[in-house]
């Protein structure tokens, strides 16, 4: 029975412009206000289904949350008569689906309605809200090109996706919907865990992120089927056909495609954000969306410069080892025959300053393993772990004279510097070489010239204790304890009776917290978020109060600017490849926190340990690079 002309309260249906597994969708004039709007109104048939009621209601908030440029807004949710109905903004245009049946999109156009949809992906992440059913017929398309994201009826916060892994429970899975046929669009575009009827999480937007995307660049689907079960059984098995992608198209984009269409949830990007930052650097790529080809005379030149040079290089090469060889001394013979693999002198990582272009420059520092770069108080010194982790002490490179002096000497792991507010000393952790001492790992103070002795700051048996930050007086040193496999946030006064008081202790693991400038507050990362390590900020002392989200999509290692304007930390993308990223924060009169933004991007050593630091203008980043090759 249709309902144009019908009256909604406040509310006259004028056409029905959608219909889906939620409901119809109406275009309809708001009588009081004088505007137009679209009205979705749950069917009769389901207004007696509480379940189904009160997953519109939860619709209803979850788009409330919502307030993005490229997200539909909601006006309310209303009740007329026994009829539950949503007030939506109405957009004009087509749907991203009928605008597809013409064919591919052109590259160019079709990368700036994607970066449109990540943008509005990223806002509703950040919410905690995934949308679970993103497709070409839930994304308008405005006139003036302006992408506008449709239809959270499947979305659910973050923390209730365990709770619910049935697939019967989605409404475009339905029995009503599979007779309306609305599950063989949606089966297109499920991620392969969802097809499987696995708990989702983001990730499952960015798989569908990344079908919506393949279909706008090749005019066709992803994957498709006869019917519902091989559409499904093609999303869980089947490999993209990378072959329909247009001809060299841009390397970064086809690598964006493969990481978001990773069948494996874990291997996917951590966040739409790094699937944005590709998309805008591709975009902003003076030389197009596409690679230039070579042809093959060219091929052929290059290919024949190349053997030519490289036969040279290794000519010069022999040359100079025979010369080398033949001039060595007994004495540098004896040094040389006593050097390995496992010698950190032999192997290691090019300290490098890196702006925040990410332009690198390298620090003549000596290769070696270096971990934890600290950065001195007056930025002149830097404070490291070098070595492996079995066989690992301080040392301090002087950037202003290039020299490198070790500062302990334990036959065993001294490391993770810090420096006290003075640049007078240096807090580092300490265990001894066997294995009893393993099991307990001690904070220590020394002199940051190298004299005097050792102090011990802290011990407990069994429990493994590391230094992260100082108060301004030097008098409060908030450290990380992992005790059988739980990690907290604690602090040690280091006046007359060094006391431990725990400050954060909560089931998931806290750790590598950093003091702000001005001591207000303290950053740290967690894997609260459905295990995924993430950025946040508590006021400090006084933890118990709300936290603040900083990264929202992955992050680790926060890092404050000297002035406290900036918070940095880092995404890994690899076992190598990571990226910088900042927040702009204001603390007066309250705290507001900008939007992450992507620095850079590259290859450095990223987690476990934080490999890098801020110099004194927030700037330049102190980086540990990996080197391939051992120095000989």
């Amino acid at each position: 029975m249709s309902m144009i002309g019908k009256t909604l309260g406040t509310f006259t249906l004028e056409s029905q412009i959608g219909k889906g597994g939620m409901g119809e969708v109406y275009k309809a004039k708001d009588q009081k206000l004088g505007r137009d709007v679209a009205i979705k109104v749950l069917p009769e048939e389901f207004a007696k289904d509480t379940d189904r009621v009160a997953r519109f209601q939860r619709e209803a908030k979850l788009l409330a949350a919502l307030n993005h440029n490229n997200i539909a807004s909601i006006y309310g949710f209303e009740e007329s008569d026994g009829t539950h109905f949503l007030v939506l903004e109405l957009i004009e245009g087509d749907t991203l689906a009928d605008r597809l049946t013409r064919g591919a999109i052109p590259v160019e156009e079709a990368l700036k309605l994607a970066l449109q949809i990540a943008e509005a992906l990223e806002a509703a992440h950040e919410k905690g809200v995934i949308h679970r059913d993103l497709k070409p017929a839930n994304i308008k398309v405005t006139p003036d090109g302006k992408v506008k994201v449709l239809d959270f009826g499947l979305a659910k916060a973050f923390a209730e996706e365990q709770a619910e892994v049935n697939l019967s429970h989605s409404p475009t899975l339905s029995a009503a919907a599979t007779q309306q046929g609305v599950i063989l669009g949606t089966a297109a575009y499920m991620s392969p865990e969802q097809a499987s009827g696995e708990a989702v999480d983001k990730r499952t937007d960015i798989w569908a992120f990344g079908a919506v995307l393949f279909e706008m660049l090749t005019g066709r689907p992803l994957f498709g089927g006869n019917n519902v079960s091989q559409t499904l059984a093609s999303v869980i098995k089947s490999e993209p056909e990378w072959a329909r992608l247009p001809p060299n198209l841009h390397s970064r984009i086809r690598l964006l495609l493969e990481r978001c269409l990773e069948k494996e949830a874990k291997n996917r990007y951590s966040g739409i954000s790094d699937a944005r930052v590709d998309i805008q650097s591709v975009l902003a790529d003076p030389s197009g969306v596409f690679d230039s080809p070579v042809t093959t005379i060219e091929a052929k030149i290059k290919s024949r410069q190349l053997l030519l040079w490289a036969s040279i290089t290794i000519f010069l090469i022999i040359i100079t080892g025979i010369v080398i060889w033949n001039m060595r001394t007994p004495e540098t013979a004896s040094i040389s025959s006593r050097k390995t693999s496992a010698d950190p002198t032999t192997q290691g990582e090019t300290l490098w300053w890196v702006d925040r272009q990410g332009n690198e420059e390298r620090i003549p520092a000596p290769p070696r393993i270096y971990r934890f770069p600290k950065l001195s108080p007056d930025g002149t010194k830097v404070a490291l772990q070098v070595g492996p982790n079995e066989n690992a002490d301080v040392y301090i490179y002087d950037l202003t004279r290039d020299t490198l002096t070790q500062i302990t000497f334990t036959e065993g792991l001294d490391g993770m510097p810090i420096w006290s507010d003075n640049g007078e000393n240096i807090i580092y952790y300490s265990y001894g070489p066997g294995a009893e001492s393993r099991s307990t790992l001690a904070i220590k103070r020394k002199a940051a010239n190298g004299t005097g002795e050792v102090e011990t700051l802290y011990f407990e048996p069994f429990c493994l204790f590391a230094p992260y930050s100082l108060t301004d007086d030097g008098q409060t040193l908030v450290v990380t304890r992992n005790r059988g496999g739980n990690h907290d946030i604690l602090t040690l006064s280091l006046g007359e009776e060094h006391k431990l008081t725990p400050l954060l202790g909560e089931a998931h693991t806290e750790s590598h917290p950093q003091l702000s400038p001005d001591g207000r507050w303290i950053a740290y990362f967690t894997d609260e978020s459905s295990g995924e390590w993430n950025v946040f900020l508590r006021p400090y002392p006084d933890v118990e109060k709300d936290k603040i989200p900083v990264s929202g999509q992955g992050g680790f290692g926060p890092r404050w600017s000297r002035d406290g304007s900036e918070l940095f930390y880092t995404i890994e993308h690899s076992d190598v490849e990571m990226s910088i990223m900042v927040v702009s924060v204001e603390t007066k009169p309250s705290l507001k926190l900008g939007k992450p933004i992507e620095l850079f991007r590259g290859n450095y050593i990223p987690r476990p340990a934080i490999c890098y630091d801020v110099d004194l203008n927030g700037k330049r980043f102190l980086m540990v690079k990996p080197q391939k090759q051992s120095l000989e």
